[in-house]
């Protein structure tokens, strides 16, 4: 997901936070075809999921970005760039209507993960 992530950044020349609703359901497809039930234990799974999916995705857009000006590939370039350095180019990057992005992304990590089919023992 973070290469596929990468390479629509690198084309569309944006941080492309609309991901983040595709990440969080693949996750929770995932999850459930995995058979994690509904409830918390999935819910944590799609939040923890899609919060590691964002962090790498802007991490290596700021890498790939700061790899071509410097000549490295992307991999190295994310050894070399900071926290501080990945976190100001990702935070200008972001637009005003990526945050719509976020929100419903989160709406949609609780409601991949608390909704669904739940096993009962009856």
């Amino acid at each position: 997901m973070v290469g596929i992530w990468l390479s629509i950044s690198v084309w569309l020349d944006s941080a492309c936070l609309w991901m983040t609703v595709i990440a969080v359901i693949d996750i929770a497809l995932m999850l459930r075809l995995t058979g994690v039930s509904s409830g918390w234990p999935r819910f944590i799974g799609v939040l923890l999921g899609a919060a590691i999916i964002v962090f790498a995705s802007q991490w290596f857009i700021a890498a790939n970005a700061f790899g071509l000006v410097m000549g490295l590939w992307p991999l190295e370039a994310a050894k070399q760039i900071g926290s501080v350095l990945a976190w100001e180019f990702s935070r200008l990057r972001v637009i005003q209507t990526d945050l719509i992005y976020l929100s419903l992304s989160i709406i949609s990590t609780w409601f991949f993960g608390f909704c669904g089919s739940r096993v009962t023992g009856d």
